[in-house]
Parts: structure tokens; sequence; C-alpha cells
């Protein structure tokens, strides 16, 4: 199970708390077996030699650890018939570092851009696949109200950590709603114009 969020406006994806637990305990008994063999085993080595032998087996068990642990994305299995982009949506917004995006150009982080959900993005009527700067959502406006206060901004990029709805913007366009610091803002509502 996959939670995705920001984290001082980064997107982040964390994984069940509950399995990164047991891959841990895992990990620790099987480092206290190891170095237990290992002077067991080697009780006429130096202890340079002890430490080239661990460190080269716990270096090897790491790598096959960390293949493990790359537990795969948790899929919401929405598909294009069920995604209306046109009306007015509610949603969350965050904010993110601006760069290049997906549409091709690159922003600063003081304009007022914004990143849409990638099943929105992705799904997006008239959009085939391929390079996403000829995508038919770039270059078109969103209109934002949150708390009585509307903006407007430029669609830009695709956001591959936000839910259905949800917007993330640049830091300018975030600020004309809250500090940064606040993180998330609920129900945003917006539309594409």
């Amino acid at each position: 199970m996959a939670i995705e969020g920001v984290v001082h406006g980064n997107p982040i994806t964390l994984y069940s708390v509950a399995r990164l637990s047991q891959w841990l305990k895992l990990y620790a008994i099987s480092l206290t077996y190891l170095l237990q063999s290992v002077s067991t085993l080697t009780p006429n080595l130096d202890m340079f030699n002890k430490f080239v032998i661990t460190t080269t087996i716990l270096v090897t068990a790491s790598s096959l650890l960390m293949g493990a642990v790359a537990l795969p994305k948790n899929i919401t299995g929405v598909t294009a018939q069920s995604i209306d982009p046109s009306g007015t949506h509610t949603g969350q917004l965050t904010y993110y570092q601006v760069g290049l995006g997906a549409c091709g150009h690159t922003n600063q982080n003081f304009e007022y851009v914004a990143a849409i959900p990638y099943e929105l993005f992705d799904n997006w009527p008239g959009y085939t696949g391929g390079n996403p700067i000829n995508h038919p959502v770039c270059s078109r406006t969103a209109e934002i109200n949150y708390m009585g206060k509307t903006i407007r901004v430029g669609v830009v990029d695709r956001c591959a950590s936000c839910a259905l709805w949800d917007l993330a913007l640049s830091p300018g366009a975030y600020q004309a709603f809250a500090q940064l610091s606040v993180g998330h803002l609920s129900g945003a509502t917006w539309r594409i114009l």
C-alpha cells in the first residue's frame, strides 16, 4: 500500500510502515547471524581480514535487500472513460519546485504555473501518448479558487504524485493562497479554461 504526499513541496511516496518494519527485522536478524558466523568460522584470522569478509557479505546482502524493498507503486485503476476534465473539480493544492516541465517549457518558481495530476494528463481527450510537448492541455489555463480568492495559472507539467483533481502549484502561485509552510490546502476548486 502506498501513501503519496508532499514534504516541503517535494512529492514523495511512502510504503506501508508494517511492510518496511518486517524487512528491517529480517535484515537485523540476518546481520546478527552473519556476524556470529564470521567470528565462529574464522577464529584465526586477524581483525582486518574479518572486517573485509564481513563488509563484503554485508554489501552483498544490502544490495539484495534493496532490490526486495523496491515495492511497486499502488495503481488506482482509473480508465480514460472515467475521467472528464470539463467542469469544476475539487481537490488539494500543494507546491513543487518548477523547472523543465512535461510540456517542454522551463519555468521559474515565481511564475503562476501548475502541474495537473498524471491520471488526468495521461488520459486527456485527444492525447494519444508519445511526445508530451504536443499535449493538448499544454498552454491551457486553469482557474483556481480557494477561500474566496481566485487566480489563473498556466498548465505546464504533469504531477506524478498528485491524486486525481489535486494540483501542484509553483511556489509563487501557491503563496497567493497561503505560506509555503502550510503544505496542503484542502477544498480548492479549479477548472481548465
